[in-house]
């Protein structure tokens, strides 16, 4: 292997002292960790769940079908899942499929789709059609964030034929697995009620309830409108803050005040009609009725006599009439009017009170007077929309703010930085890896290449008078390690000056002196 090596180096004009120079050997040892590095790094393979965290899987039956297939797979101990490295994953999957070993979801109207038994009642059909719409739902709520697992729950009343009927209304209830750290904001609850609700007829929002893996009831159905929560008094407060800050900033300094912004919410539900009428009015409809008579008046004593028709030998012409006239008019008049029907938001801020503390122990402070005290309040009072209407209120005033208590918190030394720490581990194992490469491969590689070139000089025809005379001068040639034997013949040392000339210009005129000096000696002494 080494005479192969040696002739590689030949070929390409290299020689193989040049590997024992320190530069090289500190390159070599630089490539040889970056290759260890690397191996490591890709070495780490990446485990991924198998399928998704609300998909269960039978693990006996999986381990089984990726062991029979040689696929490495993990458990993961916080939630159960098969995890596989993300190479193997759509090969695993196929085997899965291949061998019929599917997800474990909740079911759905998969249900509907089997096949009808003789004699199934209609109290089965409506039985498979709940959990259907059971699992659905499910499946629906576990499509959201956070949120991993879910199961429904809904009692469902028939409908009656009666307009009176005492039955219960249906209800309904949802038990979700959050992931850890996970919080379901009152939006989001919100959110899944009227899922629920508006999947199911006849089922209100009112009778839905709804539970995390704690047994925490995250809608109360005895309310029906919503609580002040943090969230709420944060999304009304943090603008107000934001704009106080920036004059504050401005006018007193960073950290030379105190903001409190306390919001009183109305969460009342709130319906108003308005009716104005505009304008004068206008006849919308007009009746006139006229009634004439020209009869005449009754006459003689009042009686049953009185009340016969009159005679022919009556003298009528005598007689008085009576001209009556009756005149009736019916008017309808309407006015221009506009009607508004008003639905108040549910969150209304009904009252805002806000605090603003200066600090006194700074000198712009100090020096205010009462005129440009006034006039920052009415500033921020501006920036913060304060209505006299409405009844909020901000108060400005200066305190002696006190200092706080400085916190020693303890500083690493350089050495214990996690940084260095990294970077001093694998600086060590290079620095390793170079030392093995000095001390031990670099002798080795010596010593093989001294116990060749021993070999070839025994191995070559011995001339014993040569090496009498010339016992003087094998010490010093000896020594020359890097110098091909002497028994070498005249292309040998031609190559190497080819290669010496290229590598060390200087020590070419040496090496030829010490040829020409060992090759006249024996010479001179025959």
């Amino acid at each position: 292997m080494l005479d192969s090596l040696n002739a590689w180096f030949a070929k390409r004009n290299f020689s193989i002292e040049l590997l024992k120079k320190p530069w090289v050997l500190a390159l070599a040892g630089g490539v040889l960790t970056l290759l260890i590095v690397t191996t490591l790094w890709r070495g780490q393979v990446d485990y991924v769940p198998l399928y998704g965290a609300h998909q269960r899987l039978p693990n006996d039956a999986v381990a089984s079908a990726l062991a029979a297939e040689q696929i490495d797979f993990r458990i993961n101990p916080e939630n159960g899942q098969v995890l596989v490295a993300d190479n193997v994953l759509p090969r695993a999957r196929m085997v899965l499929a291949g061998k019929n070993i599917q997800p474990i979801v909740a079911p759905g109207f998969e249900l509907m789709d089997k096949d009808e038994v003789l004699g199934a009642s209609q109290y089965i059909q409506n039985i498979r059609y709940q959990r259907g719409l059971e699992g659905e739902l499910a499946r629906s709520i576990m499509s959201l964030q956070g949120v991993e697992e879910a199961r429904v729950h809904l009692g469902i009343q028939a409908e009656s034929g009666f307009v009176l009927s005492n039955q219960p209304a249906s209800s309904g209830s949802v038990l979700v697995t959050l992931a850890p750290g996970i919080r379901l904001t009152s939006q989001q609850v919100r959110a899944i009620t009227q899922l629920v609700a508006g999947s199911v007829p006849g089922l209100t929002a009112g009778n839905i309830h709804i539970v995390d893996q704690t047994g925490a009831l995250l809608n109360d159905s005895t309310q029906d409108t919503p609580s002040v929560t943090p969230d709420i008094i944060r999304s009304i407060s943090q603008p107000i803050t934001q704009n106080l800050t920036q004059i504050l900033d401005s006018a007193v300094g960073q950290k030379n005040y105190r903001v409190t912004v306390m919001p009183d919410i109305d969460f009342r539900r709130t319906e108003e009609t308005q009716e104005t009428y505009q304008g004068d009015p206008k006849v919308l409809e007009e009746q006139l009725n006229n009634d004439s008579s020209d009869q005449a008046m009754a006459s003689g004593l009042p009686g049953t006599l009185s009340n016969r028709p009159t005679t022919a030998t009556s003298n009528t012409a005598d007689a008085p009439k009576l001209d009556r006239t009756v005149s009736q008019t019916q008017r309808k008049y309407a006015y221009d009017h506009q009607i508004k029907h008003i639905n108040y938001p549910v969150q209304q801020l009904a009252k805002l009170q806000i605090a603003v503390a200066l600090n006194t122990g700074t000198e712009t402070v100090a020096k205010m007077s009462e005129s440009q005290l006034a006039q920052l309040k009415s500033l921020l009072e501006n920036a913060a929309g304060i209505d006299d209407q409405r009844g909020d209120k901000l108060t400005l005033d200066k305190l002696a703010f006190i200092a706080p208590v400085a916190v020693s918190v303890p500083t690493l030394s350089w050495w214990q930085q996690p940084d260095i720490q990294f970077w001093a581990i694998w600086g060590g194992i290079g620095v390793l890896v170079i030392l093995i490469i000095l001390f031990i491969l670099r002798p080795t590689v010596k010593a093989i290449i001294a116990q060749r070139s021993a070999n070839v000089t025994t191995e070559s025809p011995a001339n014993t008078d040569r090496g009498v005379a010339a016992s003087g001068e094998k010490h010093q040639f000896e020594n020359e390690s890097d110098l091909p034997p002497r028994a070498s013949g005249i292309e040998d040392k031609v190559s190497y000056l080819q290669q010496l000339a290229a590598n060390e210009t200087d020590r070419v005129a040496e090496v030829i002196k010490q040829w020409i000096n060992s090759n006249d000696r024996p010479r001179d002494n025959v």
